[in-house]
């Protein structure tokens, strides 16, 4: 981190709650649950080895999601409709 601030490269923390529940949902989760969701959020065919490689992805993955939410994204279903009306299809009763 220090290079990056010393570079004035962009740097964000995240704790690790910050991350399991992005990850896994509950900021309680173990290292097994982040790594089996970054496993299968990302399709890798097998299982990292070590679980640094899979809390590395997991920050990674966290880090996308909070971009992607600050960006563009809505908070919930009523914003999205709000902003969207014409992508939403009502259906006709028979």
């Amino acid at each position: 981190m220090l290079a990056a601030v010393m570079r004035e490269l962009p740097t964000t923390e995240y704790s690790p709650r910050e991350v399991k529940k992005a990850i896994v949902g509950s900021g309680a989760a173990s290292k097994e649950q982040v790594q089996y969701m970054v496993k299968t959020l990302l399709h890798m065919k097998t299982t990292p080895r070590f679980y640094d490689t899979t809390d590395a992805l997991g920050v990674a993955i966290c880090h996308l999601h909070r971009r992607a939410t600050e960006h563009g994204k809505f908070k919930d279903w009523k914003a999205f409709v709000k902003a969207n009306p014409k992508r939403v299809v009502s259906k006709s009763k028979p």
